[in-house]
């Protein structure tokens, strides 16, 4: 059975051909586009590519592919965090990963939360 027409777009035809693992096809595809329609294409594709990132777990904002932050990664209460809330939690002077509260000297953390894979020793960023 015949898949879908999709060439009304070459950058359409090229993205199905990629799905339907014919790289020959999609070479054929991109090599025939002119370089700034290359260039927009490739900017669309990081475009698409930053709403496939997590959603960080405080503020429900999309969070690019590489940018988030994973607070407490050995436990069953990881977070994922956008750079913005992982900022303002060392803002705050406490843990990024668990959220203790820091001294009020603001660099040293007395007693991280139980489970928390994080030193004594807490300096923000």
């Amino acid at each position: 059975m015949p898949g879908p027409a999709v060439t009304s777009f070459a950058e359409t035809a090229a993205l199905y051909a990629v799905l339907n693992e014919d790289m020959p096809e999609a070479r054929r595809i991109v090599n025939d586009m002119l370089p700034g329609e290359r260039a927009t294409f490739r900017d669309q594709l990081y475009k698409l590519a930053d709403l496939l990132g997590a959603r960080c777990e405080a503020c429900d904002a999309l969070t690019p592919i590489g940018t988030s932050v994973t607070v407490n990664p050995l436990s069953l209460d990881r977070k994922y965090l956008c750079k913005s809330c992982a900022d303002k939690a060392r803002a705050r002077s406490e843990c990024p990963a668990c959220g203790a509260p820091a001294d009020e000297t603001g660099t040293r953390i007395p007693e991280h939360r139980p489970g928390s894979p994080c030193t004594v020793d807490y300096r923000a960023v």
